[in-house]
């Protein structure tokens, strides 16, 4: 990249596209370890550049990469599960409580952490 150029931010990102196929996975070589998407034998997209300086915990670097590969790899079916949760498939209805008026208790506020966790997972930007 040429100079005072720099990779483009989620907001910068063309409308539509898409990230990096997954599933993510971690790449070492002696004290580079990187996040690469798609063919994981050279093929792929390199994600991130995960900087093992001199003195850094080596475990730790290594083990907040797994974390995020493990996250992303999972979003898919997380929101999915979710939304199987939230909303009937078959009927294209949303949960009862979501619907009544009267709604309380333990099963409403677990629906409300769900609709929150759900919106936050598929929030752009």
């Amino acid at each position: 990249m040429g100079e005072g150029s720099h990779s483009p931010t989620a907001m910068e990102t063309p409308a539509g596209s898409a990230h990096a196929k997954t599933p993510w996975h971690i790449a070492h070589h002696k004290y580079e370890l990187y996040i690469v998407g798609g063919d994981y034998l050279g093929q792929g997209s390199v994600i991130c550049d995960v900087r093992m300086y001199p003195g850094a915990d080596h475990a730790e670097s290594v083990a907040n990469a797994e974390f995020i590969c493990r996250a992303v790899n999972c979003h898919d079916e997380l929101v999915a599960a979710l939304k199987g949760l939230m909303w009937d498939t078959q009927t294209g209805t949303k949960c009862f409580c979501l619907t009544e008026p009267s709604r309380v208790g333990y099963h409403a506020a677990r629906c409300d952490f769900a609709m929150a966790a759900l919106a936050k997972a598929t929030q752009k930007g």
